[in-house]
């Protein structure tokens, strides 16, 4: 029986190594070890669950996450640069400082997830939601995000995120904590900012088109 018929598990890091190169990732349940520092660039997880690893500093520049699943994940610091996020299911990971510029998340789900400081510059981001996710300093800065949802403590933790010179349409801020966060330069158009805290933060320049914004409390904002 041939390796490609046998493996349907990956548990190793010489099978993810060897699968790689021969491109015959996608679909597999990779789970199990540990590879900190690997680099899977370009590679296609099409359908892949990754589940209980620790991919720390590990580089997935450029590959394709499509409706798979990524669980239990300790992957900080790791990088996702130009990566494409299509339906993806994210939960129970600790993505912490992860880079994600100039990737693409479309219908993807994020749930109790660790995003504190991580990087989502120039970021498509669009119909995705993050339900009880931290994120604290996110930086969303000229990311384009729209028809998004932030529920639980990822609505709570939203202090201090950049979202400057981002595009934001028809996203739900409602109750959210927004302290400290930099609106320099962004756009908002239908946003639901009800009961929002955007005290301290930084709306020089932002403009605000049929958004939602009553009980928001702006103490100490910068409007100019």
């Amino acid at each position: 029986m041939s390796d490609e018929e046998e493996i349907e598990v990956v548990e190793s890091k010489h099978q993810l190594m060897m699968l790689a190169e021969e491109e015959r990732l996608a679909g597999m349940t990779i789970a199990g070890f540990a590879v900190d520092g690997v680099s899977l660039v370009e590679a296609d997880l099409f359908n892949c669950s990754i589940a209980k690893m620790s991919i720390k500093q590990a580089d997935f520049s450029d590959c394709l996450f499509e409706s798979g699943l990524m669980e239990q994940v300790d992957a900080r610091a790791a990088l996702f640069n130009k990566a494409l996020f299509y339906m993806q299911t994210i939960k129970g990971a600790d993505l912490t400082e992860c880079i994600f510029d100039n990737c693409e998340v479309r219908g993807c789900a994020f749930t109790n997830v660790g995003l504190t400081k991580t990087s989502w510059v120039g970021t498509i981001i669009s119909k995705s939601t993050f339900v009880n996710c931290e994120m604290h300093g996110v930086n969303f800065s000229n990311a384009a995000i729209t028809n998004c949802r932030f529920e639980g403590d990822a609505a709570g933790s939203l202090a201090r995120c950049d979202f400057s010179g981002s595009l934001l349409v028809d996203i739900d801020f409602h109750n959210a904590n927004l302290y400290g966060a930099n609106f320099y330069g962004a756009t908002m158009v239908r946003c639901n900012f009800r009961g929002a805290n955007l005290c301290e933060t930084n709306l020089d320049g932002a403009n605000f088109v049929e958004c939602r914004m009553t009980g928001v409390e702006t103490d100490g904002a910068n409007f100019g």
